[in-house]
C-alpha cells in the first residue's frame, strides 16, 4: 500500500508574521521557531511554485540554509543591528523602526525628480517641497508606543535632511536662483518645515492614531529647530549657491527661542548617524 505522508512540523507558538505582497517578516524571541520558519520559507511551496530566495534573505543571527549561509544584518556606527523590510529599519534589539535610505546609496536624487517649467515655477517648487514630506509622516516613525523619543527625533530629522537635499535639487534647476532672491527661497525653507508640523500632528491624531492609542511626545518648536538645522547642514555643501539663504537660517536657528531645543537635540544631528542620506545620496 502507499507509504503514509509524513505528519506535518507543528509551528512553535511564539512569533509574529507579517507580509507586504511577497516581502514577509517574522518576529520572535525564539531561535527555535526563527529556525523553524527559515527552513520552511526555504522550503518553498509546491502548492503555489514558491521558494523564498535566500541570496535576498536577512536573518539578525548566525544561520544556514540548504548549507549556504544567509545574510545577516550587520551592526551599525551606534551598535544597532537594523534589520530592512519594505522601506523600514527595524532595530532587532529594540523593535525601534527608522525609514531606511540605504536602498538610495549611489543614486542621483535629482534623476527621480521632475522639475515644472510652467508659468508658475516658483509655486510648483515649494509645492513639490511640501509634498515631498508626507509620505515619510507615518506613524510607525513617530509612535511613542514603538519608539523612543530619540529615535521620533531621529525619524524627523532624516525626513527633513531629505527634503533639504530635494529643495536644492529643485532650486538648481530654475532660472532664478537663491542669489538673485533669497528672501523667496528662505521663505519656502520655514513653510515646508510649518507644513511638516502640521502633517506630524495630523497624523498621529487622526482616528486611526486614537483608535491605537498613538502618541507623539514632539513640541513644534522641536520640529523647527531639527528642520533649521537640517536644511543649514545640506545647504552649507553648496554655500557658494546659498550664502544669504543660509545666513537667515544661522541667524534663526540662534534665537533665544531655540535655546532648550538646541540642549535637547543636539546629539540627534550628529553627522554620523545620518550617513545613509549625507554621504551616500548623490546631489
Amino acid at each position: 500500500g502507499a507509504t503514509p505522508a509524513a505528519p506535518a512540523e507543528a509551528a512553535p507558538p511564539i512569533g509574529v508574521l507579517m507580509r507586504i505582497v511577497d516581502d514577509s517578516l517574522y518576529m520572535t524571541t525564539e531561535r527555535v521557531a526563527a529556525e523553524w520558519y527559515m527552513r520552511k520559507m526555504q522550503g518553498g511551496s509546491t502548492e503555489y511554485g514558491s521558494r523564498c530566495n535566500p541570496s535576498k534573505t536577512k536573518v539578525s543571527f548566525e544561520c544556514t540554509s540548504d548549507g549556504e549561509q544567509l545574510s545577516k544584518c550587520s551592526s551599525d556606527s551606534e551598535g544597532r543591528v537594523l534589520l530592512p523590510w519594505c522601506g523600514l529599519l527595524i532595530d532587532c534589539n529594540t523593535l525601534e523602526v527608522y525609514a531606511d535610505y540605504q536602498r538610495f546609496a549611489g543614486d542621483y536624487v535629482r534623476d527621480s525628480m521632475t522639475v515644472s517649467t510652467d508659468s508658475v515655477p516658483g509655486q510648483r517648487f515649494r509645492l513639490k517641497i511640501i509634498q515631498s514630506v508626507r509620505p515619510k509622516c507615518r506613524k510607525i516613525l513617530l509612535d511613542a508606543q514603538i519608539n523612543s523619543p530619540y529615535v521620533i527625533y531621529i525619524n524627523i530629522y532624516q525626513i527633513l535632511l531629505v527634503s533639504a537635499i530635494k529643495y536644492h535639487c529643485y532650486a538648481s534647476e530654475l532660472q532664478r536662483g537663491p542669489a538673485s532672491n533669497p528672501e523667496f527661497f528662505y521663505a519656502a525653507i520655514l513653510d515646508v518645515i510649518d507644513h511638516l508640523c502640521h502633517f506630524i500632528f495630523s497624523e498621529v491624531h487622526d482616528s486611526v492614531a486614537r483608535k491605537y492609542h498613538c502618541s507623539c511626545p514632539v513640541a513644534a518648536l522641536e520640529i523647527k529647530w531639527l528642520g533649521l538645522m537640517a536644511y543649514i547642514e545640506v545647504l552649507q555643501r553648496k554655500s557658494s549657491y546659498y550664502g544669504r539663504v543660509l545666513r537667515g537660517l544661522r541667524h534663526e536657528v540662534r534665537k533665544p527661542t531655540y535655546r532648550e531645543a538646541a540642549l535637547l537635540l543636539g546629539a540627534v544631528t550628529r553627522k554620523h548617524l545620518h550617513s545613509d542620506i549625507l554621504e551616500n545620496m548623490l546631489f
